[in-house]
């Protein structure tokens, strides 16, 4: 058996564990106070770093329509919350990881932990108000 079927199996199994985790919130915000006042302070929404083509995480089809895992994820986000995502387009991921470190864009959504963007999250934590992905989690209960 190859990497991919397991991986595969792994990434269908948390989706669907997500997914029902946000059935049980229907109706309810999943945000605090402080955070729906931040989102409708900011009705223009934030802006996802996308490369090109990272199947099956994010593509564009033919008709330049965002697509993918995170596409998803994004959207069940912004239903959730309420808050808009603005995909902007760039060749490779590594061109989004420049847009994302030098402030062009507020978030890459499939963004992978290796070793040298460890590394790069480590040093940007020290100076950022903004926790590395990784380490983003809340600690108390919501109000």
């Amino acid at each position: 058996m190859t990497m991919r079927r397991p991986t595969a199996i792994l990434l269908a199994l948390l989706a669907f564990a997500i997914l029902a985790g946000c059935a049980l919130l229907e109706g309810e915000s999943p945000l605090t106070p402080e955070e729906r006042r931040w989102v409708k302070d900011h009705p223009d929404g934030v802006k996802v770093g996308v490369g090109l083509h990272y199947p099956p995480y994010e593509t564009f089809d033919l008709n330049g329509s965002y697509q993918g895992l995170s596409a998803d994820f994004i959207s069940l986000i912004s239903e959730k919350t309420g808050l808009e995502f603005k995909p902007v387009r760039f060749r490779n991921r590594q061109e989004t990881l420049k847009a994302l470190l030098s402030g062009e864009v507020q978030v890459m959504a499939a963004l992978e932990m290796t070793p040298s963007s460890a590394r790069i999250w480590i040093s940007r934590s020290r100076t950022s108000a903004c926790p590395p992905p990784s380490s983003a989690a809340r600690s108390s209960p919501r109000t």
